[in-house]
């Protein structure tokens, strides 16, 4: 876990500014996993978190396409958060139609024994019989690309091209915003990936 990182924090636009949304976690640590945090069970947090998003988005395109959705996510009733944001993305991909599988490290191996992440990223890559992995270039100072070749693998940094599209009162794109932004702000047409 990383404190004051995007574990439990995203962007959303409101009236052209960008306003934080911050899911609560009960004391925090760096010393523990993201599966050993659980969500503070405050339902006026939670309530707060969907009222900056309806006060956002009420005017949206799809606000009432999407507002039940979010609202759905944000009061499953999990409190461990690897869980929770683990449902959030199941359900965000089964409403782009997206068959994907999700797999928790957590479950493919209880091995605590790494000597770094970089040691845990060649286990389980090669555990789920990958060749190939990808990272953000944040990864740049973590991953040794010759460390990786000497386990057959192959590491590969890739720089996301973010799309821009239409937002609600803003007259310049800003970009790196929640897909909560995305989904009410665009054409529905889009919203559907096959």
């Amino acid at each position: 876990y990383i404190k004051r990182g995007w574990i439990n924090k995203n962007r959303i636009v409101h009236n052209g500014n960008i306003i934080n949304i911050t899911l609560p976690v009960q004391k925090t640590s760096q010393n523990r996993k993201i599966n050993e945090h659980l969500i503070t069970n405050d339902v006026r947090a939670l309530a707060k978190i969907k009222k900056q998003i309806q006060l956002a988005y009420c005017k949206a395109p799809n606000f009432n396409a999407i507002f039940p959705l979010v609202s759905k996510i944000i009061d499953y009733p999990e409190e461990n958060i690897a869980n929770y944001l683990t449902h959030a993305l199941i359900e965000i991909a089964s409403y782009l139609g997206m068959n994907t599988k999700f797999i928790l490290s957590s479950e493919l191996s209880k091995n605590d024994d790494w000597g770094n992440a970089q040691d845990r990223i060649i286990d389980l890559t090669k555990k789920l019989g990958g060749t190939e992995y990808f990272n953000l270039p944040g990864g740049k100072a973590l991953y040794n690309e010759e460390d990786f070749s000497e386990q057959n693998l192959i590491l590969k940094f890739i720089t996301p091209k973010l799309q821009t599209y239409k937002q609600l009162n803003t007259e310049t794109f800003i970009p790196g915003m929640s897909i909560i932004d995305y989904l009410m702000s665009s054409d529905p047409i889009f919203n559907k990936i096959s």
